[in-house]
């Protein structure tokens, strides 16, 4: 039989800040964690509840991190933790997580006063007012999926199905909260790639459309009695999804 191993990560401070109130970089040497640093100081998010994600970008031969807080984005040394830029514009309860393209950094909130902000990489300091918000809209925002570029659009979708397309350097729309077959409940992201996006649902279904200047959808598929919280994933050229039971890998190898 075999025996389950379960790890578990303690972190201490001794600086008296809350955990969850704190960015660490954590370096994995082998299987362990070997040391752990660049620990930013002070509050990561003093603005309200999040839970998006933090991403790390590369501008100019440098990493940053970016953390989108409730109703403000802000990027970090990726060496030092040092705050290099924060931008107010989002909403509250911000739960997708950024993306890079190119020298943009697309935030996004879908809750109350929803944004997306697509911010110019390269600046310092406080860039509310400047130039460096390339585009920003309000409409059709997620809520709770994150976005997923594909080709130079940006496309993502409500807690009800409803999906839209955007240029990612201008914000010019493609499609705009266009519905899929039916109404769904959304929680998961959608994933794209090779020219087509999945669209895993609370209702048994999983949707695959298209990518391009129109939705047009491929196929439906549905397993019964299952209910699609967790995003989709694919590795070795098969597709991972795991319901709120079962984990599923769809493959076509023999």
């Amino acid at each position: 039989m075999r025996q389950k191993h379960r790890r578990r990560l303690k972190l201490r401070r001794r600086d008296g800040l809350k955990l969850n109130e704190a960015l660490l970089t954590l370096v994995r040497k082998s299987a362990k964690l070997e040391r752990i640093g660049n620990i930013v100081t002070g509050y990561i998010s003093p603005d309200g509840t999040n839970w998006a994600a933090p991403v790390v970008v590369t501008h100019a031969g440098r990493k940053q991190i970016v953390v989108d807080s409730a109703r403000k984005v802000r990027g970090y040394d990726y060496e030092t933790g040092k705050q290099i830029w924060e931008v107010a514009g989002l909403g509250q309860n911000t739960i997708p997580r950024p993306v890079q393209y190119q020298d943009l950094v697309l935030s996004m909130s879908g809750f109350r006063n929803p944004a997306l902000m697509a911010i110019r990489l390269g600046r310092q300091g406080d860039l509310a007012g400047t130039d460096a918000i390339a585009w920003s809209m309000n409409r059709g925002l997620s809520y709770t999926a994150s976005p997923v570029l594909l080709d130079g659009k940006l496309y993502f979708i409500t807690d009800t199905g409803l999906v839209t397309c955007v240029d990612a350097a201008t914000g010019q729309p493609v499609y705009q909260q266009v519905r899929l077959p039916k109404g769904y409940s959304i929680k998961a992201s959608p994933l794209a790639i090779n020219g087509r996006l999945y669209f895993s649902t609370e209702d048994e279904d999983v949707v695959v459309a298209k990518a391009g200047p129109t939705l047009d959808i491929l196929a439906t598929n549905t397993l019964k009695d299952q209910s699609f919280i967790a995003s989709p994933a694919v590795a070795d050229g098969d597709l991972f999804l795991r319901s709120r039971t079962h984990l599923f890998r769809i493959s076509d190898k023999k």
